[in-house]
């Protein structure tokens, strides 16, 4: 909330879902409430349901989803984007502190024709969400399935800049046999990635093994 607040790019409403929780957070977002434009606190079926809601409830013409916990790399970051552009999406580099501090960049990947980015570095035409909502039958996996099915290199512009620090201990770097299976079903079932599926299946069960003996 407080990069929100520093943002020197004003043209923006502010929309918070909240799953229902009792741990302070709408204590938090009350303390900024002069910034929100809708607000709503109920029980939901997840991450992907709570960013639907957000998007639904929007009215702007891009929308960008910033997760609890990441933080706006500066109070500049919008300024220069320019959202008279035509195309539908704006990929920004993504900086990632765990389970590596690295700088996750946009990549196009020609021959599967769409943009290898990180979901929160993202930046969405609203139009494009009206047929396009998340899954909300997946925890983890519906934001790597909206970006392989949408975001493709001709509908999309490439920033140079960083635009969001994620938070270290997300969902999707903790260890969890349902993530598992779920980044399976990503593979064999939604059909990513399917000329590399072998390669990537085999990357994920070796960064989960990395993960086990990081944290026995």
């Amino acid at each position: 909330m407080e990069s929100i607040k520093k943002l020197r790019f004003k043209k923006f409403e502010l929309l918070v879902i909240d799953g229902g929780s009792d741990d302070g957070s709408l204590d938090v977002a009350k303390e900024y409430s002069n910034l929100i434009s809708f607000m709503v606190s109920e029980p939901d079926k997840g991450i992907y349901d709570a960013m639907n809601k957000g998007i639904i409830n929007s009215s702007g013409n891009f929308i960008h989803l910033l997760n609890s916990g990441d933080v706006y790399i500066d109070e500049f970051c919008f300024l220069d984007v320019n959202f008279n552009c035509k195309q539908n999406f704006i990929c920004f580099p993504v900086r990632k502190n765990f389970p590596k501090n690295y700088i996750w960049y946009p990549k196009p990947i020609i021959d599967e024709n769409f943009i290898d980015c990180a979901h929160p570095g993202l930046v969405v035409r609203r139009q494009v969400y009206n047929n396009n909502l998340y899954l909300s039958k997946y925890h983890y996996i519906s934001d790597a399935v909206f970006i392989y099915n949408n975001v493709s290199p001709d509908s999309s512009i490439i920033g140079n800049t960083i635009l969001v620090e994620m938070e270290p201990d997300g969902v999707s770097t903790k260890i969890s046999f349902d993530l598992e299976i779920e980044k399976l079903k990503l593979l064999w079932i939604e059909g990513y990635r399917k000329r590399k599926r072998i390669l990537i299946q085999l990357k994920y069960v070796i960064v989960l093994l990395i993960r086990i003996f990081k944290f026995k």
